[in-house]
């Protein structure tokens, strides 16, 4: 655009040379162009074609300029505005190849995508100032990882931005290390193998023993699959968050983690833990893992006052059910700051311990890994992949800002303005098929 401003004002002044003479004759050939294209005044004579070129020559500058910066910028705006058609696309990977156990996370509003150069793969990202922190690993066939890997590399080089993987996979360090990245673990997966899981044995009396004397006290455990149905158990669940929140800062977190959302997601499960009475003392929610055929746990949330033993029965019914459903796994999250596999050198705890800091003490990280640890889980080591030293401080920053962020404001946005298409759209069938077919209610039951 800056080339045809350049070309089109010398060109035009040419074409137009004999209205213009006059002032060449006063001001110079250079004295005329400097004047055109700095919008002086040149009292051209009305009516005549050399007056609008000498109109219209600041706005054409004025749109190159714009242009520039249009050019300048496009790469960033591709990056953070994704549309319907890649969201689609995202699904569809991610319903055959996400198997890393934030890998549904990579459909949430806040995320921006890179596609493969043969579309297979993608990689689901939030730019941080110019920190691209991506949420676990790489989505697509195997053969597509490492090229994707290496693409988005290149991408961000071209952007200038630091570049981070949260949560990558322990299966795919060689692949990161080859193309020349650090990888510092964070910590493990507590993965059951919900095919073999049973409360049987000496391993689980702990567990099995804290359930049933929930269960003595009258809890028992219900199940909803989007959004929950019975109202006075929403709004418990409600309070409950509320609560939870006040203790925690005040906002939900996003990113790589799920929101309460009285609306409910069909996707996701809830299991609820309630009494005779209908309060509701604890619930937990759950993600589906669609590449290992599994369900990653995701919120886990109680109230002030709840019954001794009621998270070990949510989360042994929950297992059990999802088991019964047909599911090969259960991911029971992350425990941060645990190395039970000793296997990487670079553990935080011996290295830099900035995510302690930006994401809890020691000590409840150890409750939680504690907690975990009695339902005998597989552990699988998560890794915080990085390319240099130096930029672990800006890291830090990036993926606190991403993860605190309160994102159910964008999307509980996104979600009502989708819920008024989607309404807008029913009111016009119901207006054209008199005869309309009727609708089917979201209801709690469930299948995998």
């Amino acid at each position: 655009m800056d080339c045809c401003v350049e070309s089109v004002t010398p060109g035009a002044f040419l074409a137009l040379y004999t209205q213009f003479r006059p002032l060449v004759d006063r001001f110079g050939i250079d004295g005329v162009l400097l004047r055109l294209l700095t919008n002086a005044h040149l009292h051209m004579e009305a009516g005549t074609q050399a007056l609008f070129f000498e109109r219209a020559l600041p706005m054409l500058c004025m749109s190159a300029v714009v242009y520039g910066m249009v050019q300048i910028l496009h790469p960033v705006a591709v990056a953070l505005l994704a549309n319907e058609k890649e969201r689609q696309a995202v699904s569809g990977l991610t319903s055959g190849y996400g198997r890393n156990s934030i890998s549904y996370f990579a459909l949430g509003e806040d995320k921006s995508y890179f596609f493969s150069t043969t579309g297979k793969a993608v990689i689901s990202y939030v730019l941080k100032k110019n920190v691209a922190v991506v949420a676990g690993d790489p989505i697509g066939p195997e053969e597509e990882i490492l090229p994707i890997i290496k693409q988005f590399v290149e991408f961000c080089h071209q952007q200038d931005w630091t570049l981070v993987f949260w949560q990558a996979r322990e299966d795919l360090v060689d692949r990161y290390r080859s193309v020349g990245f650090h990888l510092l673990k964070i910590g493990e997966d507590a993965v059951i193998d919900a095919r073999t899981f049973t409360l049987r044995g000496g391993a689980m009396a702990n567990v099995r023993s804290s359930a049933k004397r929930a269960e003595k006290d009258g809890l028992r455990v219900v199940f909803y699959r989007g959004q929950i149905e019975n109202a006075e158990q929403l709004f418990q669940m409600q309070m409950i968050s509320r609560t939870w929140l006040a203790h925690k800062g005040g906002t939900e977190m996003g990113f790589s983690m799920g929101h309460f959302d009285v609306r409910g997601d069909e996707k996701q499960l809830s299991a609820l833990a309630v009494d005779n009475t209908n309060r509701v003392h604890a619930f937990v929610t759950f993600v589906p893992i669609y590449g290992r055929n599994g369900w990653g746990l995701d919120l886990m949330r109680r109230a002030e006052q709840f019954a001794p033993g009621t998270m070990e029965l949510l989360l042994a019914r929950s297992i059990e059910y999802l088991k019964s459903c047909g599911a090969d796994m259960v991911s029971l999250g992350l425990a941060p700051m645990s190395n039970v596999n000793n296997d990487d050198e670079t553990f935080l705890n011996n290295s830099i311990d900035f995510l302690t800091h930006r994401f809890g003490n020691l000590s409840s990280s150890q409750s939680l890994f504690k907690f975990k640890k009695k339902f005998q889980p597989i552990w699988e080591s998560r890794y915080l992949v990085y390319s240099h030293k130096l930029t672990l401080p800006q890291i830090g920053w990036a993926l606190y800002a991403a993860h605190q962020q309160d994102a159910s404001c964008l999307s509980v946005l996104c979600t009502s303005l989708r819920d008024w298409w989607a309404n807008r759209q029913r009111a016009q069938t119901r207006s054209e098929d008199l005869a309309g077919a009727a609708r089917t209610p979201v209801t709690g039951a469930l299948s995998l």
